[in-house]
């Protein structure tokens, strides 16, 4: 494994890259976003982000927990316990994402009374949550790679990674505009394109 002040140095220095380019294209992305689709639109935009982010909650911590022990198996070369930890957090995390998609599609089904919006409003914002729905397992196995490649201390490597998905999402902000996309197909394509870092992040597992 790697060590030293040379990999906190790197890790330091693209999560800063990272946090400071996503930050910059969010204050460019958002004005675009607000233009095109108007601040009602936008509203439902934030508010099916919003109540995906609190089933992040089911989490309860076990992410963070599970880098430190993961990292000390790794320099302790127990690799056996290190993938039996893997199996077991990814079938927990596919069972969070089950839980997070039938909450979401109760919601789309059943919600209407819970969101201050019209019912044309929410006709729209369901098609949103569909989408957050279908996506849920995925983005929930997601911080399972993760976990891996930063107590394998590859931290520098997902932030490079974060940093493309940015600039990919401000691509997608203008070709939404530049092709006259629905509000749904935007959100279809930015949801995918943010899901795509499961690709890398499995590809480098292997290495």
């Amino acid at each position: 494994m790697k060590s030293g002040l040379k990999y906190i140095a790197n890790s330091f220095i693209w999560s800063s890259i990272a946090k400071i380019l996503n930050a910059i294209l969010k204050f460019v992305s958002i004005p675009l976003l607000l233009g095109y689709f108007g601040k009602d639109n936008y509203g439902l935009l934030t508010l099916a982000v919003a109540t995906n982010a609190y089933m992040q909650l089911l989490d309860m911590g076990m992410n963070t927990g599970s880098v430190k022990f993961i990292s000390q198996w790794i320099s302790a070369k127990d690799f056996d316990r290190v993938n039996r930890v893997a199996r077991t957090n990814l079938t927990v995390y596919i069972f969070l994402g089950i839980i997070n998609s039938l909450i979401l599609l109760l919601l789309a089904w059943s919600g209407e009374s819970i969101f201050k919006i019209t019912s044309e409003e929410f006709q729209t914002f369901r098609y949103l949550l569909y989408i957050l729905a279908g996506t849920s397992i995925i983005n929930w196995t997601i911080f399972v790679f993760n976990q891996l490649l930063v107590a394998d201390e590859r931290m520098a490597f997902t932030q490079q990674i974060l940093s493309i998905r940015s600039i990919l999402n401000l691509i997608t902000v203008v070709l939404a505009i530049h092709l006259k996309w629905t509000l749904i197909e935007y959100f279809l394509c930015d949801t995918l394109i943010s899901l795509s870092i499961i690709i890398p992040y499995i590809y480098m597992q292997e290495k």
